[in-house]
């Protein structure tokens, strides 16, 4: 088997070698050339290295042990001599006596016809609605194919499941033998991908399987999304549509934490969450605009506050009314606070969270208030909405405010740490 192996290898690459090699002399007319004498001399390298590898395959053959198939002809073959004498011997009018020697043939026919069906290649069976991308793909995930090369690429040990063809691209299970479990299976992506010839912008994601031992391969082929309008109103419900199965995106209430670098869409984001508390009328926003900038488009239907003194002004009565809601709780004997038109939902929209801590001081205390909020406010229907371009500990996110968020939205970060930050550790970029 594997002087099998090398001498494919070696066809193949003699193949390559020659149109390399032809399309050098279409290049250029110069014999001396050194693109022509590079492809020459890689040609002759190829052709030498597939002749050895076709004498090293002979040469296996050869001192190869007697295969299943030969020994079970060989074995029954010797049973059909005696067999057949003694048809002979016991032969009389009537041809039932023959029957030792049929039933040897048949036992050689059925043997051999289970060996073949053993040692059969296995065709793949593509999807008709399958690209030819995706032809190629579903066919180097098929088991047979991958078990053939995986131990090229250092993937031994893994084995993939039947792969299949959705809406969102192809999806298939890998199958981790003790060695593996998904971290490491995930640190080989780039084996993964030359296993599987992926395109260099093709998204490719790593995922746990349903059951231990389990991993997922996921391959963005496909959008379930295309063609779909992605233009927001506030008619539309949710704030986007799932690429993956092309089912809206909702966030429910609570707390919530939105991260991402200057310019990845937070301001845009927030438009999408505000407007429907915006034009509900049980529920009013307060907008703590640190930056001074979104928050004019608010005026109309929203509390803003931008000014330091203004802020930790909010801030206290937001937590007045807080304390004042858990004494209404408690005289009422209900845990939950009911929203009323006087009363309504507080949604408490905070950006830039790493400027608001800038302003956090003895004579403007900002940030004790706001990790109050995040602490108490869900029970009580303060939703605190903490929006930062710098998730990083002591910049972005104080720790009593992350520890409380419900609700965590990662645009693009400046890098896989403030991912981390936000969402938890093992977490990367393109999860």
């Amino acid at each position: 088997m594997d002087a099998q192996k090398n001498y494919t290898s070696a066809r193949s690459l003699a193949a390559r070698a020659k149109t390399a090699r032809t399309a050098a002399r279409k290049d250029t007319k110069n014999p001396l050339a050194v693109q022509r004498r590079a492809a020459r001399t890689a040609d002759k390298a190829a052709r030498k290295g597939r002749s050895t590898a076709r004498t090293d395959l002979k040469a296996a053959r050869t001192q190869y042990p007697a295969t299943l198939t030969q020994l079970a002809v060989r074995a029954h073959a010797l049973h059909m001599v005696p067999a057949a004498g003694a048809s002979y011997g016991l032969s009389t009018a009537a041809d039932w006596a023959m029957w030792p020697g049929a039933v040897s043939v048949g036992l050689v026919a059925a043997h051999v016809g289970s060996l073949w069906l053993g040692r059969r290649s296995v065709t793949v069976t593509v999807d008709d609605g399958a690209t030819d991308d995706e032809r190629r793909l579903l066919e180097r995930l098929d088991p047979s194919y991958w078990v053939e090369h995986a131990s090229d690429r250092g993937l031994g040990g893994t084995v993939t499941g039947t792969p299949q063809l959705g809406q969102a691209g192809i999806t298939c299970a890998v199958r981790l033998d003790g060695t593996w479990d998904v971290p490491k299976l995930a640190a080989m992506e780039r084996q993964i991908r030359a296993l599987l010839g992926c395109r260099t912008d093709l998204q490719l994601r790593i995922a746990e399987g349903d059951s231990g031992g389990w991993a997922v391969l996921l391959l963005g082929t496909r959008s379930a999304i295309d063609g779909a309008s992605l233009l927001w109103t506030p008619e539309r419900a949710g704030i986007g549509l799932d690429t993956a199965t092309g089912e809206v995106v909702t966030l429910p209430h609570g707390r919530k934490l939105i991260a991402g670098t200057s310019g990845a869409g937070k301001s845009v984001l927030l438009r999408a969450i505000l407007a429907p508390y915006a034009l509900d009328p049980l529920t009013a926003v307060v907008y703590i605009d640190a930056k001074g900038e979104e928050s004019g488009l608010w005026a109309h239907c929203a509390r803003e506050a931008i000014d330091p003194e203004d802020i930790a002004e909010v801030v206290a009565e937001l937590v007045a009314e807080m304390l004042a809601r858990r004494d209404e709780m408690r005289a009422r004997k209900i845990a939950t606070w009911v929203a009323t038109p006087e009363r309504p939902r507080l949604v408490v929209l905070v950006d830039e969270g790493a400027d608001l801590m800038s302003m956090d001081s003895k004579a403007t205390p900002i940030i004790p208030g706001a990790e109050q909020i995040a602490r108490q406010g869900r029970s009580r229907l303060v939703d605190l909405l903490w929006c930062t371009q710098k998730p990083t500990v002591g910049d972005g996110i104080p720790s009593q405010i992350i520890g409380n968020m419900s609700v965590r939205v990662t645009l693009q970060t400046a890098g896989q740490t403030e991912t981390q930050q936000v969402m938890g550790k093992g977490w990367q970029d393109h999860m």
